[in-house]
């Protein structure tokens, strides 16, 4: 036998600190075999048994659990603008970039951005390679299969170049059909698991993707206002360099849906919405739109300095019409066309007490039915 002495220590019942269940193990184990296996470990923040933790060395939320994590980073970002930074819209973890991040979720950057229609990088890493600040900046063709000057193009007839780009664009367009991400279709979104309301909500967010509040949310009120407004300001100028013909043909098209024919014959499916502004003491604007916004609709410029009173969705664009041409009948002898400064030549309602404008209003919005009948019975005059 050896000389040297030896130790038995007998295991003990424990009580395991992940699952709470009693187990036989060494007196200094605190989880049993199973909370091991599975990876249990303490959150160093909140000190809860988590089958998952993270390190964060920004923060120094070493060892913490996601519900630690998300909440230091909302900490952290709170301070910064939204421009510099992108919220994970699965658990609301923040960061200058969430790539490696979603991958706790099991998750590519493609398939995060095909089920939210969002990247997975803030708008300042975008805009670092915008414009001059992309490699490919101005360059003229070279980098680009669909352009003649495309440097793989070098050593082909310039015949047999036209049929690459044509074949080139006809496989692209093929290929985003036969795997349904065209992302401006409404059967982008229902495909992947959409409700039909929730797809067309998804398509108009997709569709608005220069708004005042977009640009707001991004570059804080004075900068947003700045950037739309130059937007605006150079969409303005490339429209009036073009030919009057091309003008027309393009006011054409914008126009052609939201006709008076149209909205009396209740042939259009867009949405709609009612809104009241009060543009002075007893002066009143009630009018319709498609825009989701009021300042998409007028510009901040112009809204900025009155009050929107009422801003609200109906049923669609017919049944906003309905409601404006109903309410007008009953002020019919108080509305007048005028010059209002920036609304320009526009029909307001003069010397009546917008309390009583709503008070009808609020007797229109409790009864389609109402609306509807009033409506025909005064299309027949």
């Amino acid at each position: 036998m050896s000389s040297k002495s030896i130790y038995r220590v007998s295991n003990h019942i424990r009580i395991c600190e992940a699952c709470q269940k009693e187990f036989e193990g060494h007196f200094n184990s605190k989880m049993c075999g199973e909370c091991k296996s599975l990876g249990y470990e303490k959150c160093s923040k909140c000190r809860e048994y988590v089958t998952h933790t993270f390190n964060h060395e920004k923060s120094g939320t070493y060892g913490a659990c996601l519900k630690c994590m998300v909440a230091a980073t909302h900490e952290i970002y709170s301070h910064h603008n939204t421009y510099e930074w992108i919220e994970c819209m699965v658990c609301g973890f923040r960061s200058g970039d969430v790539s490696a991040h979603i991958k706790i979720h099991n998750m590519t950057a493609k398939e995060y951005k095909e089920k939210y229609n969002k990247g997975v990088k803030p708008q300042k890493a975008i805009d670092r390679f915008k414009g001059e600040n992309n490699p490919g900046y101005r360059h003229g063709g070279k980098l680009s299969p669909f352009s003649k000057k495309y440097i793989k193009y070098s050593n082909i007839l310039e015949s047999e170049v036209e049929d690459r780009i044509k074949r080139t664009k006809a496989n692209v367009i093929k290929t985003r059909e036969d795997n349904n991400s065209i992302t401006t279709r409404l059967e982008y979104y229902t495909s992947r698991g959409y409700s039909e309301e929730d797809a067309k909500i998804a398509l108009k967010k997709r569709q608005s993707s220069f708004t005042l509040e977009k640009c707001i949310e991004k570059y804080g009120e004075v900068g947003g206002v700045a950037r739309w407004k130059e937007r605006q300001r150079k969409w303005q100028e490339t429209l009036r360099s073009k030919p009057q013909e091309e003008i027309e043909e393009i006011n054409k098209r914008k126009s052609h849906k939201m006709t008076y024919e149209n909205l009396y014959n209740h042939s259009l499916d867009d949405d709609g919405y009612f809104y009241v502004i009060k543009l002075d003491d007893n002066v009143t604007k009630i009018g319709i739109t498609t825009k989701d916004s009021i300042y998409d609709r007028y510009g901040y410029s112009t809204i900025e300095k009155v009050d929107v009173v009422v801003f609200r969705e109906m049923d669609d664009i017919n049944h906003a019409f309905m409601v404006e041409q109903v309410l007008k009948r009953f002020y019919s002898n108080k509305i007048k066309k005028c010059d209002y400064g920036k609304f320009g030549w526009t029909e307001i309602i003069h010397d009546t007490n917008i309390k009583d404008i709503l008070k009808s209003l609020s007797i229109l919005l409790e009864d389609k039915n109402s609306v509807n009948k009033l409506f025909e019975y005064y299309l027949d005059k």
